[in-house]
């Protein structure tokens, strides 16, 4: 990470108007969590793109980035700032208006952006997500094994989910539930440890 982020912070010192090279920078920092620096460059993305021959869908793309940025801060109000400024027909755009109305205590206008950006995509990732912690903050667990279980039909081997499944059935004083998706967890992280040693 520190070598390829340090290659294009040189770059762009030399080409200052690099939209591509800055949005990089956003996305590599907004993965190590370092979202300071992943909204200064997302901005300095979204400063270029009006004089760049940047597609829509790209520069949507940042703009949904930086919002997520932001929400990493915890900082909902400027995440809708970011978020109005974006094309409102995308369930993860939904999904983070959603989350900020949560994070700012607004659970039931939360639950009505869910349920329009599940309408549109029943698969949305960040709307599953955000359903599941909605559920478990009001104390209703029971609620959360819905979009669990379909996070995993999409991806059996997403640990975390599968984690937080094991731990709704614990709550639910369901053993039986809860040991197989431990069983179940334990074996999709062997599995990706095999993968990445034979990687080395």
């Amino acid at each position: 990470f520190d070598i390829a982020f340090e290659h294009l912070r040189e770059l762009v010192k030399i080409e200052k108007d690099n939209f591509l090279a800055y949005a990089l920078m956003g996305h590599m920092a907004y993965d190590f969590e370092d979202y300071e620096v992943s909204v200064k460059n997302y901005k300095k993305a979204l400063s270029l793109s009006a004089t760049s021959a940047i597609r829509p869908a790209v520069r949507q793309e940042v703009l949904r980035n930086l919002a997520q940025s932001h929400i990493g801060q915890l900082a909902y109000r400027q995440a809708l700032k970011v978020l109005a400024k974006s094309d409102r027909d995308d369930s993860l755009v939904l999904a983070l208006e959603a989350d900020c109305h949560r994070g700012l205590g607004d659970s039931n206008r939360a639950s009505r952006l869910l349920s329009e950006a599940l309408r549109q995509n029943p698969r949305d990732r960040k709307a599953l997500l955000v359903t599941v912690t909605i559920s478990l903050e009001a104390k209703r667990p029971e609620e959360a094994i819905g979009p669990l279980s379909q996070l995993l039909e999409d991806d059996p081997h997403d640990t975390a989910a599968r984690f937080l499944l094991a731990q709704v059935y614990g709550k639910l004083d369901r053993t039986k539930d809860y040991q197989r998706e431990i069983k179940l967890r334990d074996a999709s992280n062997r599995l990706k440890n095999e993968l990445t040693e034979k990687n080395l």
